[in-house]
């Protein structure tokens, strides 16, 4: 949205003149710092290791590549973490910062889908939605007690990847400011 011919009193600019602009993606880019998902992927990863602990104990065979995905999603939160780490000390002694915040962003969105995914995996048909507060109180629940409402997670994940700017915009962003697109 352009405005023309706006007269905005100096002591309201956000920052100089004709920087406006400048302002905006660094609030954006200090917005996408917030939405990187660690620590929603830290509980949905613990939540993944229990799930996975209780299906071994009731001796449930698990699908093959089970462990390797597991290993592999426990790697990228630990590289997303410990970027965003990077990536704020940085921010925090006054150094600047570029499209890194899309691209995590985009990453921690990505990452949380791909361990709701698992989780959901991990527990076979009993992941169809369930929310044992609707049940009856005189019927047994369906399946393990950990199984209840981990749909509802991965139906309510899928947005993360629209809010705080859509993946096709972190896309965008990322085309432009590093790759020079």
């Amino acid at each position: 949205m352009f405005f023309d011919d706006v007269r905005v009193p100096g002591n309201h600019r956000p920052g100089d003149e004709n920087q406006s602009w400048t302002v905006t993606k660094n609030l954006l880019g200090n917005e996408r710092l917030l939405v990187l998902r660690v620590a929603e992927n830290r509980r949905i990863l613990s939540c993944l290791r229990e799930v996975t602990a209780q299906e071994t104990a009731r001796n449930i065979e698990l699908e093959d590549g089970h462990w390797r995905q597991l290993a592999e999603l426990l790697i990228r939160l630990e590289a997303l973490e410990s970027t965003a780490l990077r990536l704020l000390t940085r921010f925090d002694s006054g150094g600047t910062i570029g499209a890194e915040p899309s691209m995590l962003k985009l990453k921690g969105s990505q990452l949380v889908q791909y361990l709701a995914r698992l989780l959901c995996d991990t527990i076979g048909y009993y992941n169809l939605p369930l929310n044992s507060t609707l049940r009856r109180q005189d019927q047994s629940p369906i399946g393990p007690v950990y199984s209840d409402k981990i749909a509802s997670g991965l139906f309510h994940h899928r947005g993360f990847t629209i809010a705080g700017g859509s993946s096709e915009i972190q896309h965008n962003i990322i085309a432009q400011a590093v790759l020079g697109l």
